[in-house]
């Protein structure tokens, strides 16, 4: 399951009760973030995921970096993308070559 919040979290909790503050995120209430929970031996576990996308992450679900086409620069992955291509992969795993769902911007 995934939770999307615009709470203040801890990234380095794994238990429901202290990933999530009682305080919305200080960046303002546009600033969501996600976490991954389930179940472990009858009580949930969370993982809040990264604002941006690390490396291996990215390889986990086949995501590439898109490029800035006026710069060249490389632009960040987001943890929503990651999030929809683990969503997907649940959903329809046939579909699931990375050529197939690179971001495009």
């Amino acid at each position: 399951m995934y939770i999307v919040t615009n709470r203040e979290v801890d990234e380095s909790a794994s238990d429901v009760g202290r990933a999530f503050g009682s305080r919305p995120n200080r960046l303002g209430p546009n600033e969501l973030r996600f976490a991954e929970a389930w179940r472990e031996r009858g009580k949930w576990q969370v993982r809040i995921l990264p604002d941006q996308v690390t490396g291996e992450m990215a390889k986990e679900v086949g995501l590439v970096a898109p490029a800035d086409p006026e710069t060249g620069e490389t632009l960040p992955l987001y943890a929503s993308s990651y999030v929809a291509r683990k969503l997907q992969r649940r959903i329809n795993p046939r579909v699931s070559r990375a050529s197939e769902f690179s971001p495009v911007w």
